[in-house]
């Protein structure tokens, strides 16, 4: 009989305790409420969207003149220097 009984409330207790949690909110909605959440890069404004796009497209631009500087320093100091072929003495 007493173990008949311990089944019984043990599985009133969780019985009970499944209604409370199934009824409990997760979050307090005046938690949620208050939140400073950042907004998502997908959901900017077109404004600040192409402000970073056209942050990005300046520095890789800029990569690519400092590229072509570099190439165009090399041609040069090369055209200037006289350079000899090694099968052909004169």
């Amino acid at each position: 009989m007493v173990s008949a009984f311990r089944q019984l409330s043990l599985t009133a207790v969780i019985f009970v305790l499944g209604l409370l949690t199934a009824h409990s909110p997760a979050y307090s909605t005046t938690l949620l409420q208050t939140e400073d959440k950042k907004s998502p890069e997908a959901f900017l404004s077109g404004g600040a969207r192409s402000e970073k796009v056209l942050v990005e497209i300046l520095a890789t631009l800029k990569q690519i003149d400092t590229r072509i500087s570099n190439i165009e320093d090399h041609l040069q100091k090369t055209a200037e220097t006289p350079t000899e072929k090694p099968g052909r003495k004169k």
